[in-house]
């Protein structure tokens, strides 16, 4: 290849992005796509997005679209789909990208394209997201997204509904079982079996772990009030203890909680290597920085 078809093939693939991602920005549902980033900025921030749709007044129409939550389901559901390609190009004012998606059932390719300010949180995040969207929503059937909506609509009915009903005393995690053997005393000397180890994130000590290599367990306490609904935790639980389960039948976790503060969680089998307690000591650390409430004195 000549360094002049090289050179046309680079402008080529610059200029698709920048035509396709001008068009995106030109789109008169701007108020939609800043919805969909914030969705996006909550999940980095370990939130569970619940708002699959979203519903905005557009020249005095209700406009009804799926957010990227939904358009994400609606791609799971519909399945076949393949990513081949994703581009990304910087200017001096925002992060662009390209997503190419492949319908395997109908052989079709199709191209995704979405920019986001450079200034905003998560910008190389926000405009892959979103140019993922973007092509993902090409390729979905017209009618499957109308029943989504009718579907999620309902969904979103319901736990409104459900949140302005009388609410009953907030439910706790099954209590702590007598099960588990290592100690959650902070002062307790460290012994060859029972070592300790400092929670931190960053540069940041937010926590203690105490270790039984006798009965392989760690548990993992707090410095501060952990809000064992909040976000952080959540994420902890669902993107990283219950795979770990799936994965593992045998491993177990389990949360001490008193009046919706964690004191302590549990986890069991540890390996001798110290494999899955290094795997946990960071994930551990970041969930308790980031729900960690000061404690008043």
């Amino acid at each position: 290849m000549s360094p002049g078809e090289s050179s046309r093939q680079k402008s080529s693939g610059t200029s698709d992005i920048e035509d396709t991602a001008a068009d995106s920005r030109s789109e008169p549902y701007t108020e939609l796509d800043h919805r969909d980033e914030e969705q996006i900025q909550q999940e980095m921030t370990g939130e569970i997005v619940k708002e699959f749709v979203h519903t905005i007044k557009i020249d005095g129409r209700q406009i009804t679209h799926l957010s990227i939550v939904g358009t994400r389901e609606a791609g799971r559901r519909r399945g076949n789909i393949e990513i081949l390609d994703v581009k990304t190009e910087e200017t001096t004012e925002e992060i662009r990208a390209l997503v190419k998606m492949r319908d395997l059932e109908n052989r079709i390719d199709v191209l995704g394209a979405s920019a986001a300010d450079k200034k905003k949180p998560f910008a190389y995040t926000l405009a892959v997201n979103k140019a993922e969207r973007n092509a993902v929503n090409k390729l979905i059937p017209a009618k499957l997204i109308a029943t989504l909506i009718e579907e999620f609509l309902k969904r979103q009915r319901s736990l409104r509904t459900e949140s302005e009903a009388p609410k009953a005393p907030e439910e706790q995690p099954p209590a702590q079982q007598e099960t588990w053997h290592v100690s959650t005393s902070r002062n307790l000397p460290a012994t060859e079996d029972s070592p300790q180890y400092p929670l931190a994130d960053k540069d940041k000590i937010v926590g203690q772990a105490n270790i039984s290599r006798s009965h392989q367990e760690a548990a993992f306490l707090p410095d501060g009030k952990v809000l064992y609904e909040s976000g952080p935790v959540g994420f902890l639980r669902s993107k990283i203890l219950e795979p770990i389960k799936a994965k593992h039948p045998q491993f177990e976790f389990e949360f001490k909680v008193v009046d919706g503060i964690v004191e302590a969680l549990f986890v069991k089998p540890l390996d001798p290597e110290g494999t899955r307690l290094g795997e946990l000591l960071g994930p551990v650390g970041w969930a308790y920085s980031k729900a960690t409430e000061p404690v008043k004195q």
